[in-house]
């Protein structure tokens, strides 16, 4: 009988009605122990019974075993696999091969396709109890499947205590807390009589607990329930709770509490490994009848387990020699990473040899490319050692597996705690190295110049070359905190320092000593700009950490060079070598710089496309946090007219940069706000932001016009304000970068803002010529704008027409309209952009398929399921007022089209008005 959850029991009935509806149908239940989570999942699901319900429940000593969660599910839909490609049902049939599972995006797609055929014969729905317990690969495999089967009949419900951190941010959460005093005294009289105060002190003590409630309600004596004896005198709820608990267990006979133990410590076990392991014991099967009668065990799906995970936690609280004794037995008879975490265990090895055994899991889940597994059994070993350099050692390589699956807060402590307990130089700056990086993104980038800088010298004693890499990482974080004399600076030292170096670490130190003064706006020579090239081709996947984030830096100098086509390669080839490792953090920073070179190229759909990759992840890991990502959504929603959401976004980004004090990402984010000021008619606004970072280039150095596009708009905003003279002075401080920079975008501004300011057409041409070379169509339409402005009517006429197109083709509609009103004409948009009209994952399907993607292609390159990208086809095909998918291509290659200019080479313009 369910008491007190009438709300929540219709929320979650409606969920599991709902699923398949185009929503992602992942609900995710919280709770304390005993709080009624997997009861309340229960009563729901009665009623469904044309759904298929495929349920695990996480077991703590599987915590550590990659996958185990998974092997489960597929062994529940085992009958699902012969509807499953042969490629992803060898995946799944593998994955406890004794050479490890399969990369992590192998497991994601295989475990989509399984799910996707078991709901394409009736509803399922996942239900992952106790999901504190499930091992991260598989829990992220089966949110990363369902989340890309949302038009599929099924539903994912994952239920975990409150007391545990899972990464399920931006997932739908519904708390289970306790009942109030009305559905307590129900649930307490339903055990029997109880007095009103007796009630009320169990109410308060348990904290509406229901399965405190009813563990009390049973364990109180009749003089207690009627107030005559006073309650016992600890009843705190973890206590009450494991009181009452093992006061069911100690009933038990002496052998099947034993038999208990080997079930709780061995999770999900095989007749075959239960049976051994017992037998380990001079134990058997019989062991365990009085606890299946007692309700403590039950029986499902061929297996034994407890009827509730913290029966287990109760049985693991007994005597630590008991606990031991079951783990040795259950190493007898496993093999593998389930063998070696349960020799672990055991303590029967000698501190050595226990760490030998971690040190093996570590190197194994390094090898896989499973970094959140190596970091756990690094801990792990850093817990066990002795010496402290062995301790830090191990935190080190904790903290480099989490900070590679971008859980920055957990990397920054255990770092920390290595920096502090080391005195080996080489060591304190491979920790500095690793910490510094997290701390960029985390914490403070002054913080992380300074400790590189600080532990500098003291690794230059022992290795020259270690202590140069430390003073370019220094010197790259201070191009994040838009101190580019500082940078060049300590560019200059690392190259120095690098002399005697290794032909690797002089290249390292020579590429980001390039970045720094390219930022600084210092020209580059030939040699420099070979050695950025050897570095992008190198970041292959399969490439290590470093030689990827490296050439991630290479990737943003191309496009601040303006070499676009260089840009857009390498950063699609760190994009594939980040997703196959996993280097998380790698990916989705390489997914906004592809988007801003997207944006700059005028490819503005796929920029918004590639640049939610960057925001989709900070929602899931930190709702507060903001990417450059976020900066580059803003600016091509503000330049579309949706001011709300650009505001939103552009304002994650400044404070995050403001907050770490990476000037760089509060400069992306308030450019963003100024062009969205800008579009929305508030030129005033608009001057505050982009002053600002006008004033932040004056004062760090930063000083290359590539670095942030933001001179139009500020310039465009002075004018429009009237304060021309702020206008010249802005003129005048490009003029002299011009030269040195040497790419076409300062020119053209100078350009356009002579001709804005001293009606000189011919600079308005050059303007526009330079931008239309530099495949920058949304700057080169503004400055056609110019242009017709100070021409005669048949020449404006046909420049107005010309931006028109632009500004249509893009959605940028302030520019629209005023491309309108130079025409006379009506200042209604014929057609909204197909990237205003879409949302973002319907974008990324019109965008695949409109590339000539089938379904099937589109779901593998997309991760989704060919039924999802089908439902979002049809969805495109309503909004786009389009019927086929060569229709959809056409209007796709139209926009653009217009946009790169292909249709305008006759000089002609594209409609007629």
């Amino acid at each position: 009988m369910l008491i007190g959850r009438e709300a929540q029991l219709q929320r979650l009935r409606s969920f599991v009605a709902n699923a398949g509806s185009g929503e992602t149908a992942i609900l995710h239940l919280v709770g304390e122990p005993g709080i009624g989570k997997t009861t309340l999942v229960a009563a729901a699901l009665h009623g469904h019974d044309e759904a298929r319900v495929v349920r695990i429940s996480g077991i703590q000593s599987e915590r550590s075993l990659d996958l185990a969660g998974l092997v489960s599910i597929v062994r529940i839909a085992a009958d699902a696999l012969d509807r499953v490609p042969p490629n992803s049902a060898a995946v799944l049939t593998g994955l406890v091969d004794a050479d490890g599972p399969p990369p992590p995006i192998a497991v994601g797609s295989a475990t989509l396709q399984l799910l996707g055929a078991v709901a394409d014969r009736q509803r399922c729905v996942v239900v992952v109890d106790d999901a504190q317990w499930v091992d991260p690969p598989s829990l992220a495999a089966l949110v990363f499947a369902v989340r890309r089967l949302s038009a599929d009949p099924i539903a994912l419900l994952i239920i975990s205590r409150d007391d545990t951190t899972l990464d399920l941010t931006g997932i739908e959460q519904m708390r289970v807390g306790g009942l109030d005093i009305d559905a307590s005294t129900q649930l307490l009289l339903s055990a029997g009589d109880m007095s009103p105060e007796v009630i009320a002190a169990c109410s308060d003590r348990c904290a509406g607990n229901p399965l405190a409630l009813r563990s009390i309600a049973l364990a109180l004596s009749p003089l207690q329930r009627q107030g005559v004896e006073p309650l016992p005198a600890r009843l705190p709820l973890s206590d009450a709770l494991s009181t009452t608990l093992r006061a069911r267990i100690d009933v038990l006979p002496a052998r099947t509490r034993q038999a208990l133990v080997v079930v709780a410590a061995g999770g999900r076990l095989s007749e075959a490994h239960l049976g051994g392991a017992l037998r380990e014991l001079d134990l058997d099967r019989g062991a365990l009848e009085p606890a299946l009668a007692a309700g403590i065990l039950v029986r499902a799906e061929g297996a034994v387990g407890f009827a509730h995970p913290l029966l287990a936690e109760a049985v693991l609280s007994m005597s630590d020699d008991e606990v031991r004794l079951a783990h040795r037995a259950l190493a007898a008879v496993t093999d593998g990473e389930r063998r070696s975490w349960h020799l672990v265990d055991s303590a029967s090895l000698s501190d050595a040899e226990t760490l030998t055994e971690l040190d093996a899991l570590v190197a194994r889940a390094r090898a896989r490319g499973a970094y959140g597994d190596m970091a756990t059994a690094a801990f792990e070993g850093a817990r066990r050692s002795v010496s402290a350099e062995g301790r830090a050692e191990r935190l080190l390589t904790a903290g480099e597996g989490w900070r590679a699956t971008a859980h920055y807060r957990r990397s920054v402590g255990v770092l920390r705690e290595a920096l502090a307990i080391t005195d080996d130089p080489q060591r304190r700056g491979r920790i500095a190295a690793a910490l510094a990086d997290v701390l960029s993104f985390e914490t403070s980038v002054p913080e992380a110049i300074r400790l590189l800088t600080d532990v500098a010298p003291d690794v230059a004693s022992v290795d020259t070359a270690q202590a140069a890499l430390l003073l370019a990482l220094a010197s790259q974080y201070a191009t994040l905190a838009a101190e580019a004399g500082l940078a060049v600076e300590l560019g200059e030292r690392a190259e120095l320092a690098a002399q005697g170096a290794d032909e690797f670490t002089r290249l390292g130190v020579r590429v980001l000593s390039t970045h720094a003064a390219l930022n600084r706006g210092l020209a580059v020579d030939e040699q420099r700009r070979a050695e950025q090239d050897m570095v992008a081709i190198a970041a292959t996947p399969g490439a290590p950490l470093d030689i990827v984030s490296l050439a991630q830096v290479v990737a943003f100098d191309y496009f601040v060079q303006e070499r676009w086509t260089e840009a857009d390669a390498a950063l699609i080839q760190i994009i594939a070598a980040a997703k196959q490792a996993p280097y998380v953090a790698v990916h989705v920073f390489g997914c906004a710089m592809r988007g801003e070179v997207l944006w700059r190229l005028g490819r503005w759909s796929e920029a918004r496309a590639e640049a939610n990759a960057d925001v989709e992840h900070h929602l899931r890991f930190d709702r507060d946090d903001g990417g450059f990502g976020h900066a580059t959504v803003a600016r091509v929603e503000a330049a579309t007219g949706n001011t709300a959401s650009a505001v939103h976004h552009a304002a994650r980004a400044v404070d995050h940069g403001d907050r770490t004090g990476m000037a760089a990402m509060a400069a992306w984010g308030r450019h963003a706000l100024g062009l969205a000021a800008l579009a929305d008619g508030h030129p005033d606004l608009a001057v505050q932001h982009l002053d600002w970072i006008w004033r932040l280039s004056r004062r760090g150095g930063t000083e290359h016009p590539g670095v942030l596009w933001w001179h139009g708009d500020l310039l465009d905003a002075f004018v429009h304000t009237q304060r021309l003279d702020d206008a010249r002075r802005l003129l005048a401080w490009i003029e002299p970068l011009a030269p040195v920079a040497g790419t076409q975008w300062p020119l053209a501004i100078l350009e356009r803002g002579r001709a804005l300011l001293d009606g000189d057409i011919d600079a308005a041409r050059s303007s526009v010529a330079r931008l239309v070379a530099t495949r920058a169509p949304f700057e080169a339409a503004r400055s056609r704008l110019v242009l017709a402005s100070l021409h005669d009517a048949d020449e404006r006429r046909l420049e107005a027409e010309r931006a028109l197109d632009v500004f249509e083709a893009l959605g940028a509609s302030r520019w629209e309209r005023e491309a309108r009103s130079l025409l006379g004409a009506p200042t209604e948009r014929r057609r909204p952009p197909i990237a205003s009209l879409l949302t973002p994952a319907e974008l990324r399907v019109a965008l695949a398929v409109g590339a000539g993607m089938t379904n099937r292609q589109a779901a593998t390159s997309l991760a989704l399921s060919p039924k999802t990208v089908d439902a979002h086809l049809q969805s495109i095909y309503r909004k786009l007022d389009l019927r086929t998918r060569t229709e959809l291509s056409l209007a796709i290659g139209r926009q653009q089209a217009v946009v790169t200019g292909e249709r305008l080479a006759a000089g002609a313009p594209t409609t007629a008005r």
